[in-house]
């Protein structure tokens, strides 16, 4: 059950709230790949909140990010499950390479095929816990993983070790089809524009772009999961007060930005944004302290897209700042 505080329409709050097919069943010690990468303070209360069963917790307007990821990764699976024949042809690919493809083969061994793994779980006991895990594709032993994400995130790289430790383990859960040291992570721009792209080299100058990321080595990976695992069991018993805070990294937040308003009675729009705050304040004092310094603090962009912010009092006072919507 969601809230519909948006009044979107029908049709698509349907879409928004219906059921998104996510196949990995809630168990205490359960915990899968992707929730290893989040904060320790949304894993604690997001699985706390499961576990009583509590559900109306999300306004449907909040899942549009998430949905919109669920329904790329969904078509694609489709795609290849049902109508690869048509794309094979589409795309002109030899009739003597498609009839070599076996879709998730039980024996990749068969003689001259060309196996491609597509969404398929996999788990693996660690302690007390069991990791679970479900890629998107594999294909000439490489994890290869589709991200719908902004432009921003291309430009500066900022999730990339994240997709790297996310492909790491990946292989640990999968190391008989996952033997590639690198996985390809393969964007699809969802504010991409043209003009930007001609204006800018820096820009992505497709709206679909992929980037080889190195993985970490095997037993530096399976360090990286028993050390999330303890971290996630010590805060089990915390309260959610003690429970520790997300960073800004974790945050996703941009660092904080000084602005610097030439007459202090008109704030609409900033002289200047600087770095540091002594930049703001050197130049308001050149001109006789008459401007403003006001500190903009970057939105928590992670919060929209946690399942526990409801029952976050960081993301309440976020909230209470006017850092998030």
């Amino acid at each position: 059950m969601y809230t519909n505080y948006s009044n979107i329409s029908l049709p698509l709050a349907v879409w928004l709230a219906a059921d998104d097919g996510y196949d990995m069943v809630f168990d205490p010690k359960k915990i899968s790949a992707t929730t290893l990468l989040k904060p320790i303070r949304s894993v604690v209360l997001e699985r706390r909140l499961i576990a009583k069963a509590v559900e109306g917790i999300s306004d449907i307007a909040d899942l549009v990010p998430a949905r919109v990821g669920q329904a790329v990764h969904t078509a694609a699976e489709v795609s290849w499950l049902y109508h690869r024949d048509v794309a094979f042809r589409n795309l002109q690919i030899p009739q003597k390479v498609i009839d070599r493809i076996r879709i998730n083969p039980d024996n990749e061994n068969e003689p001259d095929i060309i196996p491609i793994y597509i969404e398929l779980r996999s788990e693996r006991a660690f302690g007390d816990f069991i990791v679970s895990g479900k890629f998107d594709f594999v294909s000439e032993a490489r994890v290869r993983d589709i991200k719908t994400t902004k432009t921003y995130n291309w430009i500066h790289g900022g999730n990339d070790e994240k997709y790297a430790i996310q492909g790491s383990i990946y292989r640990v859960l999968n190391p008989e089809i996952i033997r590639d040291d690198h996985m390809e992570v393969m964007f699809l721009f969802t504010d991409w524009s043209p003009l930007k792209a001609l204006a800018d080299k820096e820009y992505p100058q497709q709206r679909c772009k992929s980037r080889i990321l190195p993985l970490m080595p095997i037993a530096k990976t399976e360090a990286y999961i028993m050390e999330r695992l303890d971290a996630i069991k010590a805060a089990e018993t915390l309260s959610e007060s003690e429970l520790p805070r997300c960073t800004p990294e974790e945050l996703w937040q941009s660092p904080a930005k000084w602005a610097f308003y030439k007459d202090s009675t008109k704030t609409t729009r900033a002289t200047k944004l600087y770095d540091n705050p002594g930049d703001a304040i050197a130049r308001n004092a050149a001109q006789g302290n008459t401007g403003l310094v006001v500190e903009r603090i970057a939105e928590p962009k992670f919060c929209y897209y946690c399942p526990a912010r409801a029952a976050c009092t960081q993301a309440a006072e976020f909230e209470n700042q006017g850092l998030l919507k």
